[in-house]
């Protein structure tokens, strides 16, 4: 999986596309691209990021939330 890293460097944002993978039961990083001072990723890596899902936790402090989320995992199954 790729994405986007952003690091700080003496007070300046830099961007990198980088890249998730495993080895030896591991998992490593590989810059695939600099991409600057602007997070904006050329089209030709574009394909890289694919769509990733976002799965926010509930709220451990709010019962309705965890609730409603457990609730979610039952009907809908764990990959919902």
């Amino acid at each position: 999986m790729a994405y986007v890293r952003k690091k700080r460097l003496k007070g300046n944002d830099y961007y990198y596309l980088v890249e998730s993978y495993r080895r030896d039961g591991k998992v490593k990083t590989r810059t695939i691209k600099y991409l600057g001072t602007s997070p904006d990723v050329p089209p030709e890596y574009r394909y890289l990021l694919g769509s990733r899902r976002r799965r926010t936790q509930p709220s451990l402090w709010d019962p309705q939330a965890l609730a409603a989320a457990i609730a979610n995992q039952v009907v809908r199954g764990p990959d919902a």
